[in-house]
């Protein structure tokens, strides 16, 4: 049992990583997109569907 939340514990912290990862990079094609100018109608993540926008 120690074993199995061992593993689900690591598990959770590098899909966390992942996810900041993924916003902060995703994150610099919105902010660079805005400092040229280009029109941005929302910030996403995922394919459709998104999981998150605004």
């Amino acid at each position: 049992m120690e074993l199995l939340l061992s593993i689900l514990t690591s598990t959770a912290w590098v899909l966390l990583a992942l996810t900041i990862l993924v916003f902060i990079h995703e994150l610099g094609h919105f902010l660079t997109a805005k400092y040229f100018g280009m029109r941005v109608e929302r910030f996403s993540i995922g394919f459709p569907p998104t999981v998150f926008g605004r």
